[in-house]
């Protein structure tokens, strides 16, 4: 049986949880007297418009190209995200009624908490990169650090304040990992398979509406297997790693990296020139040559591929990863550590 709820009705119910958290702020900005703490909501609430207008731009470019389907059970997520809106509400009518300092910190630490849900993270990081420079996704540290440093700054702090800030800073912490294991390699820091075809697919449709090239690369660890053996799974986690640094640092920031299986990686390059893609993958080959790994001399050897989208993105990244595959398994059959590919 298919899901009823679709990554947009996620989408929308985020917007509204922060429409209301901005009423909130906005609330107690109109209402403080002192102008330092006013001060400090003004900027609350000015990170809760920042918020509003990703929403707003995504669901916006949703209604252009639709959005991918991230989450593997998005009724629950729904229901978690509703039941905090109506919480949040239930604050809003609070917050018309609240006249101390200490009250008004109060709702919003619990404004805060109910909305502490991973599905925030999530979207913030996959959706992030289409968002026109929305991104909201470092808002949130700063944010909830603000808090306790204008109650210090004032003298008013209290300890359940203050056990409440620091449950709120856990919390997020814990959010946040629980969302980049969702899409996130721990061992690599790369994207997992699932978490790269889900953002290459976002990048590859910025790459159709801009009319510009895409390239994938996958590069395979020559003979990863027979130095694991010989030389300990110790040595060959600490190889991965190392490698997943070196191609990193050859890439742009707005290059993708993924782990595509054990000892594969795949790259997915947008805005990129013919031959772009080989030309990367040769400066990633030499690279890990050059690196000399745990002394080992480890190879890599690479397929790549380039090409323009004119339709449907996802079709062609399935495509061009078909045909890198093919260009790889040619690259270790002519003899490993080396590019092959079709430009």
């Amino acid at each position: 049986m298919e899901n009823s709820i679709t990554t947009l009705d996620i989408v929308s119910l985020c917007l509204k949880l922060d429409l209301a958290a901005k009423n909130i702020y906005d609330r107690f900005t109109n209402t403080c007297e002192n102008q330092g703490i006013k001060n400090f909501w003004l900027e609350t609430k000015t990170t809760e418009e920042r918020h509003i207008e990703f929403w707003k731009t995504i669901i916006k470019l949703s209604n252009k190209n639709g959005l991918p389907e991230i989450f593997d059970s998005p009724d629950s997520v729904a229901k978690e995200l509703e039941l905090s809106l109506n919480k949040t509400q239930e604050l809003l009518k609070k917050a018309e009624d609240s006249n101390s300092i200490l009250e008004t910190f109060l709702i919003a630490y619990k404004l805060e908490f109910y909305m502490m849900n991973p599905a925030f993270e999530l979207l913030f990081h996959i959706l992030g990169r289409n968002a026109e420079g929305l991104n909201p996704e470092t808002d949130y540290m700063a944010h909830i650090k603000g808090f306790d440093e204008i109650l210090k700054k004032h003298g008013l702090i209290t300890p359940e304040l203050e056990l409440l800030g620091e449950t709120l800073l856990h919390i997020w912490k814990e959010s946040n990992r629980i969302a980049r294991q969702t899409i996130i390699d721990e061992l690599t820091s790369a994207y997992n398979r699932r978490g790269f075809m889900v953002v290459a697919e976002q990048l590859a449709e910025l790459s159709r509406r801009n009319n510009s090239g895409i390239g994938i690369i996958l590069i395979d660890i020559d003979h990863f297997k027979k130095i694991n053996e010989a030389q300990g799974h110790q040595i060959g986690d600490r190889m991965l790693k190392q490698i997943s640094e070196i191609i990193k640092s050859s890439l742009r920031a707005s290059d993708l990296i993924g782990r595509y299986g054990g000892d594969e990686f795949i790259i997915f390059l947008p805005e990129v020139r013919h031959k772009g893609a080989s030309l990367v993958a040769e400066k990633i080959r030499s690279a890990v040559e050059e690196a000399n790994i745990e002394k080992t001399g480890v190879t890599v050897s690479i397929g790549s591929m380039d090409g323009h989208i004119k339709e449907e993105p996802q079709e062609l990244i399935w495509e061009m990863i078909k045909q890198s595959e093919s260009y790889l398994y040619a690259a270790k059959k002519g003899g490993r550590n080396m590019v092959m590919g079709n430009t």
